[in-house]
Formats: C-alpha cells, sequence, structure tokens
C-alpha cells in the first residue's frame, strides 16, 4: 500500500482527526463500517458481545474488549468474542481455533485513513502455542497468501521498556504484546532484530456473563480518554521535515474520539465448526 503509506507520511489529514477532518455522516455511510459512535461505554456494548460457548474462546481472548494502542494504522478497539472458536486438539497440533473478519468489532478511526482500511474485510485466523503464551494472528489474503502477527500474552512479572529504555506504564497480565516481523510470510519468524512495528493490545472492558454487562476497565478507559481529550498540536501544519519516529509519535498523541463499526452476527457455535 505505497499510495496510503505516502499520503500518511507527509499528510496532516492523516494524523489528526480535529472536527474539520472527521468524516461526514454521508461519507460515514459510503464506508465498509457505516456505524458511527464516540468512544464510550455506551460503544463498547455495541461491540463487545456474549459468545454462544465462550469455554472455547482462549482465556485470553474471552469476554474482553481491546484498545490498540499506539496502532498508527487507524485501529483502535477489537473483540475477539463473536469470532467462531472451537477447540484445541489434544494433540495440540497447531490447528486454527478461531475464524473472524476485521469488518466485525473491529473499529476504524472516522478519517480519511480510517475509511480506507473500513473495507478490509479478509477473514483472520488464530493459532495457539502449547505454552498458551503466543497466538498466531493470520490474515488470510485473496492470492490465497498469509500475513502472519505475533500475539504474546502478558505475563506476572513481565517489564516493558519502550525505545528510549522507560518502562511502559499501565501494563497488566492479559494485556497483549503484538509482534510483526520483517517476513511476514514466514509462521516461524521470531527473531527480535526482524520486528517492524509493535504495539500493545490493551483490555479496556470485559463482559459480564453473570450480569449480561459490559465492565470498563478503569485504569485503560481512563487511558484511553486522556488520549480522546489530549489538545491537539498547536502550529503544526506540516510533517515533511520530521524523522518516522517523530511521524509515530505526533500521531499517537491523540486518539480520534469517533469510531465507524460493524457489530458482528452471532457465529457458530464450537460444536458445529469442532471437526471442520
Amino acid at each position: 500500500m505505497p499510495l496510503i503509506g505516502e499520503r500518511y507520511e507527509k499528510n496532516m489529514d492523516y494524523y489528526f482527526v480535529d472536527e474539520a477532518r472527521t468524516l461526514k455522516p454521508e461519507e460515514i455511510a459510503a464506508t465498509g463500517k457505516p456505524n458511527a459512535a464516540k468512544i464510550s461505554e455506551d460503544l463498547f456494548d455495541k461491540i463487545l458481545g456474549p459468545s454462544p460457548n465462550s469455554s472455547k474462546v482462549a482465556k485470553p481472548f474471552r469476554n474482553n474488549l481491546f484498545w490498540m494502542e499506539d496502532n498508527h494504522m487507524a485501529e483502535e478497539l477489537v473483540s475477539f468474542n463473536r469470532w467462531a472458536w472451537r477447540s484445541q486438539t489434544e494433540e495440540g497440533n497447531g490447528r486454527a481455533i478461531a475464524l473472524g473478519t476485521m469488518a466485525n468489532e473491529w473499529t476504524n478511526d472516522a478519517s480519511k485513513l480510517g475509511s480506507m482500511y473500513s473495507h478490509a474485510n479478509h477473514f483472520m485466523s488464530i493459532q495457539e502455542s502449547p505454552c498458551k503464551k503466543y497466538y498466531k494472528l493470520t490474515l488470510l489474503l485473496p492470492d490465497k497468501s498469509c500475513n502472519w502477527m505475533t500475539m504474546y500474552i502478558i505475563q506476572e512479572g513481565d517489564k516493558l521498556i519502550d525505545r528510549d529504555g522507560n518502562p511502559v506504564p499501565d501494563v497488566s497480565p492479559g494485556d497483549i504484546l503484538r509482534m510483526s516481523y520483517e517476513d511476514n510470510s514466514d509462521p516461524y519468524e521470531c527473531s527480535t532484530d526482524k520486528i517492524v512495528f509493535t504495539y500493545l493490545v490493551r483490555r479496556v472492558a470485559t463482559y459480564n456473563e453473570e450480569t449480561g454487562k459490559v465492565e470498563k476497565n478503569p485504569t485503560q478507559y481512563e487511558r484511553i480518554m486522556a488520549k480522546v481529550n489530549a489538545p491537539l498540536p498547536v502550529g503544526v501544519d506540516s510533517v515533511s521535515d520530521f524523522t518516522l519516529p517523530e511521524r509515530f509519535d505526533l500521531s499517537r498523541q491523540t486518539v480520534c474520539d469517533l469510531q465507524i463499526y460493524n457489530t458482528a452476527p452471532a457465529p457458530p457455535t464450537g460444536d458445529e465448526i469442532e471437526n471442520l
């Protein structure tokens, strides 16, 4: 996607979404996700629904809504709860245990870049490692090739530092570190020096099966809302002289308040797809 990359790097419209840059209702209606709502507990209710068989959903993903913090691709919130899930085999042979799509319960910013990515409706699958600490998220492309992404489940005692050596704040066990490697066609690539893209996937809310209510995670909710309400930088009209790290940091100072989304239909039960 060189055209998107070029525009994203050089055009301020792809960095910040103030009132003038937010998509208009008629523009939202023409996206791949024609529903729109501001980031709030009400939006959480719309995109985090119950699974018909939650015991099949892998524990790190079960009943959780995640915020893709520092994902600069105009994506913010995602739930895997209403994907089609099945159990791992007793042999633990690495078969896909989940199938879903980016079209549903995967929000995009109501921006020009978000509008472009809202039309991405590719199927994705999830595979589980025997230790259940690593998961492979696989983007299934129309040409039958795969784009492999790694998800590491944060464990108790893990300490994360940023590129400047500072501790990453508010990291909790069960959050996810999402990584892409230089050769994303190789599912076995795991060299840390080949990581080209990474961000934290934070649990921002959880569906309570007993009450049927979605409950926000106060720490992460405050964190995302702080970025939603952060003032836009003053006097920055061009990023042509910025380095790539500076552009990235600039793009993630704020989070787009308005999100576009689709609610997922009820998926098949685990029993229905267990032996496919």
